[in-house]
This record gives structure tokens, C-alpha cells and sequence, in this order.
């Protein structure tokens, strides 16, 4: 898998790797110190004491029980380790031994990937029948415009694939997203430590604010003095997630699993999961000339993503004996040009806002405000029971961060 990064030659090239703080990312402030020591001893033995548990108390009679507790056992130590050893991560809330363990789950399916691609069709749905035996007794519908001869489900009227698909789902998910994050941005969080608040509601609200983000960062994909390669690298981006997207389909079609089964539910959350840590370790790859390796989750979904393709190539070769390539060249090239005029769209807006935001400060600079106008416009702080003092910025601070 290839990555295109941006290429700079000044001074902050020549400075020390920013890879740590994608890949391996400390914890700022610490408010129970109980949670962040090492345990490694305490969960060592009380490992071993639930492995010694369930290795003399269970019936080992049956053959299938055996193997099925076999590899649950061993999956269990592998995320084990996986806290012990593997890095945070960009994200440390709530805690990062989670992100070791979401981290150790990817390198888990990316071993399952790799195993079942060494095997035979049939071996697989005997694989899938030995797990969930009610597939036997399923067969699945043959499941949007360019793949519609292979899986004739893709077959939509135009209006439920443009209005219902890229208007309202896709449309309206993407505006919010962007509403909840324009918000966001405009705010400085200073956590204060559970320690030193004194009511009980007060507690428990910045206990169930150790699930949100401790900070948020301006993101700024399309910078307008960026080279072409930072284009290139956004469009690879884009149709990087456009082919894990049409993996689910595929998968889903060449080994006849239902939508709702687990396996479809557990692989589409497993990657919902992945895919924040990786755009962040992508986005600081892409952005940051300091930064001169890729994060090792984004690398594993990387893998993931390349290993599902090849898994459908291989076992779908009958079904894509039926192809239609010119529907496929088609796709590929239409594909192309919407990812190229997407990214160019988004540098024209941040180019259009970049000067926006240079001739407010100028008017600002001109005609300067009163003390009290400025001092309302530069910051409201407001401390509450639940711990976090946010600060608000204006428009104008914001976009130069």
C-alpha cells in the first residue's frame, strides 16, 4: 500500500520525528493515578488464575468445545498482551489501554484475513458453518449502478440512489458532521482533576466526561498553500475508504452472510472503530512535514483493507467472470474525476476562506472595538461542576490555528 505525502525541504524537516505523538501519545493530566500505574504483576496473576479456573472446571468431553475455548483463551491472552505491549495510539480517552485493545482486536482480524486467504472456498463456509451453523440454512439474496450486473440488489431507481443514498444519508451526515465540528473547533478545553471537585453530581459528570475528547484539533486537510501532493494524498484517501466500502458488499455476497448477522455487525463496528485512529495517524502523516512514518494502525488497516480485496478477487472469481468491464472502467474513471473535483472543491472553499479570514483580522487591525466588545468577542470562560473550563474563541483566532 502506497501513501503520498507532502515533501518539504525547510527547517522543519530537519526536526526530530513527530511519529511518537501519532503512535505512541502520553497522557497529559492524570486524575486518579490508580488507573495509569503499570499492573503488570496483578494482571499476570489473575490471568493465570482464570485460565487455571476454566482449564480444570470445564467438560472437556466435546471435541468442538474444546477448540472453540482454545481459540477464545488464546484471543483473550492476545489482547492481553496487546495492553502490555502494543502503543496508544493518537487518542487517550477514556483510557489508552482501550485504543491497545481496539489496536490488538484490528491485528487480530488482519490474522484471520491472512489465514483464510491460504484456504479454499469450502473450507471457509465449513469455517463459518462450524461458528454460526445457521448460515447452512441461509441463502442470501444476491445483493450501486457500476457493480448492478453482479450484485442485482445495487440496482436502485435513481432517485432512491441520489436522494435517499447521497442527499439525506450521505448529504445531511456530512452537514451536521461538519456543523458539531465548526463548534468544536472554536473551543479550548483545561480539565480539572476529579480530586479537587467537591460535589458528588460534579464527580460523576467529569467521570462521564472522561468518554469525550480531551481536546480537539482544528483540521485543516486542504491548506491553501499545500503542494500537489497533499491533493494526491486526499484523493487516495477518498478512494481508499470507497474501496473498504465496497469490500462489505462483496464480502458479504461471495460468502452468503446475511446484513444483520453477527459477523457483518462485528466486522462493520470493528472497522467504524479503527478508522478513527487511522485517520488521525493519516491526517498527521499527510500534514506534517515532521512526521516522516505512517502510525501503526493505519499501516494494520492499511492491510486490512488491501487483504478483504484480495479475499473477493479470489473467491469471486466466477462472479467477477461476469463482469462487464467497460461498467468497471466506467466506474474507476468516474470514481477518479469525483475524488479529484471533490479535493479541488475543498481547496477552492479553504482558499475563498483563508482570505475571508485575512481581511477580517485587517478590518480589525483598522478599526479597533472597545474594551468590552473585544473582551466579549475574544473569550466567555465558564467553569462548571463537570470539570472542563471551555474557553470560546472567535471565528478569526480559529482559523489560524
Amino acid at each position: 500500500m502506497f501513501f503520498v505525502k507532502e515533501v518539504s525541504t525547510s527547517k522543519s524537516s530537519q526536526k526530530p520525528d513527530h511519529f511518537g505523538s501519532i503512535n505512541e501519545r502520553p497522557v497529559d493530566d492524570i486524575s486518579l493515578d490508580f488507573f495509569y500505574k503499570p499492573h503488570t504483576i496483578t494482571l499476570l496473576t489473575v490471568s493465570i488464575v482464570v485460565l487455571l479456573y476454566f482449564a480444570f472446571t470445564r467438560d472437556d468431553a466435546q471435541l468442538e468445545q474444546n477448540i472453540w475455548s482454545g481459540i477464545c483463551c488464546v484471543a483473550f491472552f492476545f489482547l492481553i498482551i496487546s495492553v502490555l505491549a502494543f502503543p496508544n495510539g493518537p487518542f487517550t480517552r477514556p483510557h489508552p489501554a482501550v485504543w491497545r485493545i481496539v489496536f490488538g482486536l484490528s491485528v487480530l482480524y488482519l490474522m484471520g484475513l491472512l489465514f483464510l486467504l491460504f484456504q479454499n472456498y469450502a473450507n471457509i463456509k465449513s469455517i463459518m458453518y462450524w461458528f454460526y451453523p445457521e448460515l447452512r440454512n441461509f441463502s442470501i439474496d444476491s445483493e450501486k449502478v457500476a457493480f448492478a450486473h453482479l450484485l442485482p440488489n445495487f440496482k436502485e431507481c435513481w432517485w432512491d440512489a441520489l436522494i435517499l443514498d447521497v442527499l439525506l444519508c450521505n448529504g445531511f451526515g456530512i452537514f451536521f458532521g461538519m456543523l458539531i465540528c465548526n463548534k468544536l473547533e472554536m473551543r479550548s478545553y483545561k480539565w480539572e482533576s476529579i480530586k479537587d471537585i467537591q460535589t458528588t453530581t460534579g464527580k460523576i459528570r467529569r467521570a462521564a466526561l472522561q468518554f469525550t475528547p480531551a481536546s480537539w484539533t482544528h483540521v485543516r486537510w486542504m491548506d491553501p498553500n499545500c503542494t500537489y501532493m497533499r491533493f494526491l494524498a486526499v484523493t487516495e484517501l477518498v478512494i481508499f475508504w470507497q474501496v473498504t466500502e465496497l469490500n462489505t458488499f462483496f464480502l458479504k455476497h461471495i460468502f452468503e452472510v446475511p446484513p444483520d448477522h453477527p459477523l457483518s455487525v462485528a466486522r462493520l463496528m470493528l472497522i467504524g472503530i479503527i478508522v478513527a485512529p487511522t485517520l488521525r495517524q493519516y491526517y498527521s502523516y499527510v500534514t506534517d512535514t515532521r512526521c516522516r512514518r505512517v502510525g501503526t494502525q493505519c499501516w494494520v488497516f492499511g492491510a486490512i483493507m488491501l487483504t478483504e480485496a484480495i479475499i473477493c478477487i479470489k473467491f469471486g472469481l466466477e462472479l467477477f467472470a461476469q463482469t462487464q468491464i467497460k461498467n468497471i472502467l466506467v466506474w474507476l474513471l468516474v470514481q477518479f474525476m469525483l475524488s479529484v473535483l471533490c479535493v479541488y472543491g475543498c481547496v477552492r472553499y479553504s482558499k475563498r476562506q483563508g482570505k475571508y479570514t485575512d481581511s477580517e483580522e485587517i478590518a480589525s487591525d483598522t478599526h479597533p472595538t472597545s474594551g468590552k466588545e473585544a473582551g466579549d468577542g475574544i473569550s466567555d470562560e465558564s467553569k462548571f461542576d463537570g470539570g472542563a473550563v471551555r474557553q470560546r474563541k472567535t471565528k478569526q483566532t480559529n482559523g489560524n490555528i
